[in-house]
């Protein structure tokens, strides 16, 4: 069965979400392309209640399965939307270039309204070249996730608003974050 994207947003909201995070969800395609007809958009209804029955990963489980930390970007789309552009102070980006020297890459979920979207591997960063006096910004090299990334995989993680970036359990951090 099909829904109207106003009883798509109620739902994601019953489960939690604000009506401007939910559209957000929706906008991103995390219940399926909607059908377009003239006045709204059509989800499908088991497509949303899947959405929004996710699980939240418990913290126990991300430190299982990301033991030297993980990058949380809060931006949607598919991992060559996640290469460019991310505003990162030198002792993050040396944390994550640690990671990738120790053990090969850098795990990395995008988010989309604490809604995991995708995740990859970082396997390098770069500098970006910007005009002055812009802000630095790093790059990043991805390839597909390990294994790592089913405990993620259509789940939450709960990490309320706030920056464009985090680094959630990098030892010696509590957390680092990154304004867009």
């Amino acid at each position: 069965m099909l829904m109207s994207g106003r009883a798509a947003t109620r739902r994601l909201q019953a489960a939690g979400l604000t009506e401007r995070s939910a559209r957000r969800v929706l906008a991103a395609g995390l219940a399926g392309e909607p059908q377009r007809i003239t006045a709204a958009h059509l989800y499908d209804e088991e497509s949303v209640e899947r959405l929004a029955e996710r699980s939240t990963i418990a913290w126990s489980q991300l430190r299982e399965a990301c033991p030297h930390g993980v990058f949380v970007a809060r931006r949607p789309g598919p991992p060559a939307d996640l290469e460019d552009g991310w505003p990162m102070s030198l002792a993050a980006r040396f944390w994550v270039d640690h990671g990738i020297a120790q053990h090969g890459c850098f795990p990395l979920v995008a988010t989309v309204a604490g809604f995991v979207s995708t995740g990859a591997e970082i396997v390098a960063s770069h500098d970006e070249p910007v005009a002055a006096p812009a802000p630095s910004r790093t790059g990043l090299t991805l390839r597909p996730p390990g294994g790592w990334y089913d405990a993620f995989r259509d789940r939450r993680l709960s990490t309320g608003p706030g920056p464009a970036w985090l680094l959630l359990n990098v030892p010696g951090w509590i957390s680092a974050s990154g304004a867009a």
